[in-house]
Formats: C-alpha cells, sequence, structure tokens
C-alpha cells in the first residue's frame, strides 16, 4: 500500500510547504500517465524497471534480481526551474523498501544536482553534488541521512515513506523530513550543502544492492511559491477500463483521475457537455470521472483570479480490443510435434493490463480439445499432430482477440548428434583420450559439475504419497558427489588443440570442422568430453565460445539442447536405474530457424548458426536439424480476429488517450502498434 495523505500539521512543523494559494507546481511525476519506464525518464544499469500498480494507482518499481548492486536513476534536469529560478523551493517524494536485500546492505536514495551519477557507485562517498542522501548501514532495515552514521534510523519493508525537503538557495540549508504512511516521523533535520554545489535537485539516484531487493518511486513534485494567485494545470489520466465501480464488467466505461491543489477549484467539461465544478475539500484533490460516451473531456482549475491551461482529450469509449499473441517454436520433433511459446505484449494496450490467454487445438479431422485453463505471456503449448490451433487472449474489462495457427508444417530428421548417448568406446574411438575424471566437493570452476549435485533422477522404487497426494521421491546422485571408488564420478575425455588444427598441408578445412560435420566446434581449442553428458570448452579469451552449425537451407530447423549452470536447468526424471537416467538425461532446447537466425552464405546458398556455449558450466548434449517436407513453418500463417487496420485509424497515448494526429513528439500507438514521432 502506498500512501495518500500525510498529516498536513506535521509537515508545518518541519518548516515545508504544503499546497496552498500562491504555490506553483514546477515538476510532477505521479506516473499515473505513463506506461513505461523510458517515458517516465528513468533509466538503470543492470536489474530491471517496470512500471507496477496497486489499489491506489501507478508507481515505478526497480528490481535488483540476482545481480550485485545496481543503480537506477531519473534526471528532471534544472532547466524546469527557468531564468528566474526560486530563491526557496521543496521537493516531496514517495518510496517504499518493498523487498530488502538479503546479501549486502549498500543501499542508497539520493537527491542529485547538476552531475550524472557514475552507474552502481555508493553516491554520498563518490559525490558531493547532492541535496539529499539516505544510505543503508550493515542490517537492511537501518539507515542514516546525509553521511551522519552516528544517526541512523530504521526503515521498514513494504511501507510507504514521504521524503520532504524544503531547499533554501540563500541559506544553503535543505530542511529534510522522511514521515511513514502512518505519520510517524522518522527523521528530521537540517543539511548544509557545501560551497560549490549547485541548490537545484536534477534527478533521484537509487542503489539497490544483492540480492532480490525492490525498490519503489511515486508522486514526485517540486513546488515553490509565488506572488498572488496560481492555478496549476489538472493531472488526468485514465485509471479504470471496461467495469464499473463496483468492478462489474462494462467494456464501455472509462474513468479518468483528475488531480488537482488544496486551494485550487477543478472544472470539467465531460464527453456528454455537462460543466462540474468540484472543490479540494470535496474529493481531497482526487477526483473520479466516469462515462460511457465517447467525447471531449475538458478540465482545469482555478485560484482566485488565476485560471490554469486546459487539459484537453479525446475520449474512445469503444471496447478496448486485447493484442494477439506472439508465437515461436521452441521445440521441433519429427513429424507434426512441435512445441510453441506464447508471448503477450501488453505495453501498448492502455493500462498495461495482466493479459490471460486460453486454447483449443483441433486435430485435422478430428474434435476440439477442451478449453485449456489460463495461462500467461511466456507458457508453453505443446501438440502432437496436424491441425488448428486456436488462442484467445482475455483480461477482464477488454475485449479477446482469437488468433489462429494452422500447424501443418511435417518435419523430419536430416542430422542427429547426440553428445550425451555415446558410449567411452564412441568417445575413444573418435580420437579422444581419457583425463582425469571430476570427483570433488570443491565448489570452483569446473569441479563445480560433481561439487553442486544438480545432476541427479529420482527413483522410482522410492515413491510415496504426501497428505496432500502429491508423489515424492528420493533423489540419487550419479555424478553429485566425491565417492572414493570412483564410480559416481563425471568421466572426462580430450582431444587436444593440437589435434584441431588443419588435417594437413593445403587443406581449409579443420578437423574440428569435419569430424561431427555440419556441426563445427573450435578450432585450435582443447575440447572435453562429459561421459554421459556432453562436449565442453573452457579454453577462451571470453565467457562464451561459438559452435556452428553450417551447410544448412533456408527452412531448416536447428535444435540445440544445453546443459546449464553446471546442471542446474537438467531435467529429472522418475527412473528406476543410473542407465535409465543416463538414456533420458538432457537440458534445455534452443531452437532456431535458418533464414531468421542464421547467415547467409551467398556463395553457396547456405546457411550458419552460431551458438554460443558458455564456458566451463554448460555443455552442448545434441543437436538435431529438421527438415520441413512441405508447407509452412507454423508460425507465418497466423490469422487473428477483431483487428482495425486503416490508414486513417486513431492514434492513442500510451495512456490510452486518443488523438486525431500526433501533437507532439514522442511513442504512440497506431493500429495496435507502437510507433515513434520523431517530429
Amino acid at each position: 500500500m502506498k500512501k495518500t495523505n500525510l498529516l498536513t500539521g506535521m509537515l508545518l512543523a518541519f518548516g515545508l510547504s504544503t499546497a496552498t494559494a500562491g504555490v506553483k507546481q514546477i515538476y510532477s511525476q505521479p506516473f499515473e500517465t505513463v506506461s513505461n519506464p523510458e517515458e517516465a525518464n528513468w533509466t538503470c544499469a543492470g536489474g530491471s524497471l517496470s512500471i507496477a500498480s496497486d489499489d491506489y494507482g501507478k508507481f515505478m518499481q526497480f528490481s535488483l534480481g540476482a545481480n550485485n548492486g545496481r543503480s537506477a536513476q531519473t534526471i528532471w534536469g534544472t532547466e524546469l526551474y527557468g531564468e528566474s529560478a526560486p530563491a526557496t523551493y521543496t521537493v516531496d517524494f514517495d518510496f517504499c523498501m518493498a523487498t530488502a536485500p538479503n546479501n549486502q546492505f549498500s543501499s542508497e536514495i539520493t537527491i542529485f544536482t547538476d552531475q550524472e551519477p557514475k552507474a552502481n557507485a555508493n553516491y554520498a562517498t563518490t559525490y558531493t553534488n547532492w541535496l539529499f542522501d539516505m544510505t543503508q548501514t550493515t542490517d537492511a532495515n537501518t539507515w542514516y541521512a546525509n553521511g551522519d552514521n552516528t544517526n541512523t534510523f530504521m526503515i521498514d519493508p513494504s511501507i510507504w515513506y514521504t521524503v520532504s525537503l524544503s531547499v533554501d538557495v540563500e541559506k544553503r540549508e535543505v530542511n529534510y523530513s522522511i514521515v511513514s504512511i502512518t505519520g510517524t516521523v522518522v527523521t528530521q533535520g537540517t543539511y548544509t550543502v557545501p560551497e560549490g554545489v549547485s541548490m537545484y535537485a536534477a534527478g533521484l539516484y537509487n542503489l539497490a544492492s544483492r540480492y532480490y531487493s525492490v525498490y519503489q518511486f511515486d508522486n514526485f513534485k517540486i513546488q515553490t511559491d509565488v506572488d498572488g494567485d496560481y492555478a496549476n494545470a489538472p493531472v488526468v489520466a485514465l485509471t479504470r477500463l471496461g467495469q464499473n465501480s463496483d468492478e462489474s464488467l462494462n467494456l464501455n466505461m472509462r474513468a479518468y483521475s483528475i488531480q488537482f491543489m488544496e486551494d485550487e477549484t477543478l472544472h470539467i467539461i465531460g464527453t456528454d457537455g455537462k460543466e462540474e465544478e468540484w472543490s479540494y475539500a470535496d474529493c481531497d484533490g482526487n477526483y473520479t470521472y466516469e462515462t460511457t460516451t465517447s467525447g471531449k473531456l475538458t478540465a482545469w482549475t482555478t485560484n482566485g483570479d488565476a485560471t490554469s491551461e486546459k487539459v484537453e482529450m479525446d475520449v474512445d469509449c469503444s471496447p478496448c480490443a486485447l493484442p494477439e499473441p506472439t508465437l515461436s517454436i521452441s521445440s521441433v520433433k519429427p513429424g507434426y510435434a512441435k512445441q510453441y511459446t506464447v508471448s503477450i505484449d501488453n505495453s501498448s494496450t492502455p493500462l498495461s493490463p495482466q493479459i490471460f490467454f486460453t486454447y483449443v487445438f483441433t486435430p485435422e479431422g478430428g474434435t476440439p480439445s477442451a478449453e485449456s485453463a489460463e495461462m500467461t505471456s511466456g507458457s508453453k503449448i505443446d501438440v502432437d499432430s496436424k491441425g488448428t490451433l486456436t488462442i484467445t487472449t482475455k483480461a477482464f474489462g477488454y475485449q479477446s482477440t482469437t488468433t489462429t495457427v494452422n500447424n501443418d508444417s511435417e518435419y523430419e530428421l536430416a542430422k542427429s548428434l547426440d553428445f550425451a548417448r555415446m558410449n567411452a568406446s564412441d568417445i575413444t574411438a573418435l580420437g579422444f583420450t581419457k583425463g582425469e575424471d571430476l570427483n570433488s566437493a570443491q565448489t570452483s570452476g569446473e569441479l563445480n559439475w560433481t561439487a553442486r549435485k544438480r545432476l541427479y533422477y529420482l527413483d522410482a522404487a522410492t515413491e510415496t504419497t504426501d497428505e496432500t497426494g502429491e508423489k515424492k521421491y528420493t533423489s540419487v546422485f550419479p555424478f553429485g558427489y566425491v565417492d572414493d571408488s570412483g564410480d559416481y564420478a563425471i568421466h572426462r575425455y580430450h582431444m587436444e588443440s593440437d589435434k584441431l588444427q588443419s588435417e594437413a598441408d593445403g587443406q581449409e578445412k579443420t578437423l574440428a570442422a569435419t569430424m561431427f560435420a555440419p556441426v563445427q566446434l573450435w578450432d585450435n581449442k582443447t575440447v572435453t568430453w562429459y561421459e554421459h553428458l556432453g562436449i565442453m570448452q573452457n579454453a577462451t579469451s571470453s565467457n562464451y565460445n561459438n559452435v556452428l552449425i553450417n551447410d544448412l537451407t533456408q527452412n531448416d530447423v536447428v535444435v540445440i539442447n544445453v546443459i546449464n549452470d553446471y546442471g542446474g536447468d537438467s531435467n529429472h526424471p522418475v527412473v528406476n536405474t543410473a542407465d535409465e537416467y543416463y538414456s533420458q538425461l538432457q537440458g534445455v532446447d534452443y531452437v532456431y530457424t535458418a533464414a531468421k537466425d542464421g547467415t547467409l552464405d551467398e556463395a553457396t546458398g547456405k546457411y550458419t548458426i552460431t551458438y554460443p556455449l558458455y564456458r566451463i558450466q554448460a555443455v552442448l548434449v545434441s543437436v538435431n536439424i529438421l527438415s520441413p517436407k512441405g508447407g509452412s513453418d507454423g508460425i507465418e500463417n497466423v490469422n487473428t480476429g477483431k483487428q482495425n487496420i486503416a490508414a486513417d485509424a486513431p492514434y492513442y497515448t500510451l495512456g490510452g488517450v486518443k488523438v486525431a494526429k500526433p501533437l507532439a513528439k514522442g511513442i504512440y500507438i497506431h493500429n495496435g502498434k507502437k510507433v515513434v514521432i520523431t517530429k
């Protein structure tokens, strides 16, 4: 939950301005009218940024993920203060440490001035050009302000806080406070800014420490007192679509949040042409306008003798259709069997809803399957025969879209190389020599293959059922632990680099290119073969080694199976013996189409696929090349219903506002696609 209102009396006690007559809003970013971080001028140097939302509206979210400390920032710049920059002004914003870090505690939140921050650095110890800084101590919840680590305070995860700064340019002082959503004063004080540092806030910097920390920000405001009356333009944003206030379905309903400041009066001319007037006390400065009638919405404010600029927008109340999904082939087998990965991009849909989909598969000449359960973007669909796949996207309040895919492309196996299923005699017959076994508990480099214990199967003979009815098994580790006998080690074989150079003088092809043609290994580098797993390359000047698949025709599909992360993404089948496990052991399929993903040799008309195999921690299990017997690849033959494709179709802002044509530079939605207007 993010903050709604804090006690005005507390803010006054800190000497901070509140919204009263004669207050000019220099900058405001409540995130309600933006759909992506770039639109709000946010960037990050690792991790991910997103526009998230809760029951109270949108906010910016910075998620670190499994990274070391990474930073995010927004720059609003100093130009907005104008030539007559104010002598005093206030800066307010809300933040929430939604998820605290769990390994290192060096997070930081800073309001900086005229120098752009260096990425991923601790600000207070690197720069002096800041007006406010709060830094984490060696405990996730303990922080201190403005470099004074003798005066700490607590920041609780999942709680929203408001930072308020009152800046006196001439005195070079910043009165600051941090107040929780409940009105509790966390800390307050005065910071004197060093000489030579600009007194005008230019942006916010957030360093997130590892691992998986999540920080959220909202309601940025910069304000200053002005002489006489002043009326600020209201902020108007689409906040609800396709449903009434009681959450009942109404595809024509549109609800707009209109925010205005204290002591201002809001004026509205609705889409029905009727004029309304609202005071701040009527709605605490946040009025919701609802309509099912398309037309023009106009809003402005007055304050004494002052009148703000008018905000006008076209409101389209026709049902909003969801986007069609994008399908890619994630696995192919001989015949018609395929696995499709379904991706749905909601970024061009007003309010970016969570989109689900269901599917029905109809075999050729057969009966349609039952409709699947609701699935989300990234889910996979397996089909094993010729037929039609029908996918329907769904989100409450939006019009569903139906897409059909004709799975009519039959493939046959043209070449198969299975490195995991070759035994010791096969490997040595190719010229590989037996090397030292991997059989270590030390988590270092190549030794991780046994030490991490990520390669295992589930013993069918140990099956039990728990109280929930779920089946349980004992894990067996054929490669996964130190064993004096060596029976459970990973047996390694090597081919030295000198054997992988040119076969003879004058020959252009090397043994690396011909041994497993059309798969080409690494010239002049030692190749390591793990029995029952696959081949690995450790000698490299970077983190990746390129495996090439040559001599492909444009319609060939290459399926590369790889075990990554020292066995972290290997399968764990339920089997009775280690030999059964070896026969099924595999990692993840990576699927490439020659014409789409390959490089064409114009002289031969053949294509090459390049797969970057990660060094040490990945093994190449198998390579299968499939060629179509006929028909399309099953992806291009896609038909989507309920599309409005017209040259004169209207444009929409990313906030869902309909415009006849773009009036300014930026990103718009036209015919269901994002377009960039540059002039």
